[in-house]
């Protein structure tokens, strides 16, 4: 438990109600009522952001404090802080007779003051922070999220967590486009770490002048070097050869490339591009670990 500050959460106009003004700070040892302020904390169902309330009045027998007005419909959280001051409150003078309420109070106004720097009690940095920029490796021994958790897509290849889409493409390992139509087609991915989870398909409706192998082209990240190829892809739906398919047909992503080849699986041959059946559906879906 903080010994700077407390936080309220609970809803409604009861007690500590974050429906109503007025907020205890009974359980906070304090030099001064005037050392009491409070924060509110409020979550727009995209980001969460700490702002200061304005105090109407501080009652320090009651050991509470009234806002000016109730927090508003997005808070979530009342917090309830001390602001020791750092300006001395006991000027000790030579030949003065020390007293026991003197020194309890210079000791206890740098203890104070020092557990409000510690537990960072008005939210000034590492508490509720919205863009917090580290480097290196960070390390966190415990988590512990009592409200919403926010990972957000971004456009660095390196987050942790990136969607979108990619422009995939069917074409033979050897020849030319030619007049090739409905062999490019937008993908979805969902990076996680070091997994990417892709899926889409396609309508090939000419096959131009590709020859040789069937391969797919365009994948949003390097596959890693596993030393065998393909992980999850499954093909969800195809036709080749005129809808009578020779065995089972798998598809893989080579190692160290952004490219998916297929192959039947009871031969281990790989699919010629003159065995796709056009104006077909050739989907697929899956994952594969990258780089």
């Amino acid at each position: 438990m903080a010994n700077s500050y407390v936080e309220y959460t609970t809803a409604g106009t009861g007690t500590n109600g974050l429906g109503q003004a007025t907020f205890s700070y009974s359980g906070m040892d304090v030099l001064s009522a005037d050392h009491v302020f409070c924060k509110i904390q409020s979550y727009d169902g995209s980001s969460i952001s700490w702002a200061e309330a304005s105090v109407a009045s501080r009652n320090a027998t009651a050991k509470t404090i009234t806002l000016n007005s109730v927090p508003s419909g997005t808070a979530t959280k009342v917090r309830v802080y001390r602001n020791t001051v750092s300006t001395p409150l006991i000027d000790f003078v030579d030949g003065a007779r020390l007293t026991e309420s003197d020194l309890d109070t210079a000791y206890k106004q740098g203890l104070l003051a020092t557990q409000e720097v510690k537990e960072d009690a008005a939210v000034n940095g590492n508490t509720g922070v919205t863009n917090l920029s580290l480097t290196g490796l960070t390390s966190v021994q415990n988590l512990t999220a009592t409200g919403t958790v926010v990972i957000p897509s971004g456009t660095d290849a390196t987050h942790f967590y990136r969607e979108g889409t990619f422009t995939a493409t069917l074409s033979g390992t050897a020849g030319t486009a030619g007049s090739v139509a409905g062999n490019t087609s937008s993908f979805q991915f969902v990076k996680i770490g070091n997994m990417c989870f892709i899926n889409g398909s396609f309508t090939v409706t000419n096959a131009g002048s590709y020859s040789a192998s069937l391969q797919l082209t365009g994948l949003p990240y390097t596959a890693k070097n596993t030393g065998v190829s393909g992980f999850g892809i499954v093909l969800n739906r195809f036709s080749l050869n005129g809808g009578n398919t020779t065995g089972n047909t798998s598809a893989s992503v080579n190692s160290n490339t952004t490219t998916m080849s297929f192959n039947y699986s009871a031969s281990g041959n790989n699919v010629p591009w003159t065995s796709l059946d056009l104006n077909t559906v050739f989907a697929l879906g899956g994952w594969y670990q990258i780089a």
